[in-house]
Formats: C-alpha cells, structure tokens, sequence
C-alpha cells in the first residue's frame, strides 16, 4: 500500500468523526426528518396500517368460526352418541320384555315363589339361546 503527501494510507478510509448526542437526537424528531423520509414512512404505515387491522380482523373472525364450528361438532356427536345410547337400551328394553312373556318363563318364576328352583329344561333352553339371537345382550340368568 502505498501512502499519500499527507502520511495517510491509500486505500483505506478516513476516519469519520462520530456524531454527537444531539445530532443523532434530531433523527428522532419527526419534524428535523428530510421530506423524503417523510414520504416514505407516511407511505409506508399508510399501507400497513390497513392490512395490520384487517389481519387482526381475520383471526378474530377465524377464532369465533372455529368455536362455532367446534360447537356444532361437539352437539352433533352428542346426538349421535345419545341415539346409540337410547336405541341400545330400547333392544335391551325389548329383549327383556319379550324374555320375560314366555310362557315357560312366565311358569318357571311363579315356581320360584312358592319354593326351591326346579331344573327346568325348556327355560333353561330359551336362556341359553337368548344372547346368541340378540347381539345386545350378553347373557341371561
């Protein structure tokens, strides 16, 4: 590197002075800013300004439409699982209900009353047939 008439290095540049507090202050002050400056920023928060806004709308809208949406869901599953309950327990309901009009039932239970269970083979084979011929119930006893 070669060096100039006054000492200095080529090629390297001069040091520049660091501005003062008060000269970087005035670039704070909105009035002291260059007029281009001006534009741009005004320019700039002009059109994000709207769109900030306009987002902040979207995902208040999306928030309050996912809870309706998860609402409906939720109400609809409940139905749903309310009529699987209420038709499960109406075929309950029915097969018991027919179980219990069979004549032979009917006969078994009222020896019951008066004294010790008889061995009772057509009972006994209508009660082990039974959960075979309904998927509802389980067993009977």
């Amino acid at each position: 590197m070669g060096h100039r008439r006054d000492g200095s290095r080529t090629g390297v540049p001069a040091p520049q002075p660091t501005p003062n507090l008060a000269q970087r202050a005035r670039w704070y002050q909105f009035a002291d800013w260059p007029l281009r400056a001006k534009v741009a920023t005004l320019l700039a928060l002009g059109s994000l300004l709207p769109l900030s806004v306009s987002t902040l709308l979207d995902i208040r809208q999306a928030r309050e439409q996912s809870l309706i949406d998860t609402t409906l869901l939720l109400e609809a599953r409940a139905d749903h699982l309310t009529n699987r309950i209420n038709t499960s327990t109406r075929a309950y309901t029915r097969s018991a209900s027919r179980l219990g009009h069979l004549p032979a039932v009917i006969d078994f239970c009222q020896v019951l009353k008066t004294g010790p269970a008889p061995d009772d083979e057509a009972v006994l084979a209508n009660m082990a047939v039974w959960p075979n011929s309904t998927p509802d119930v389980r067993g009977v006893a």
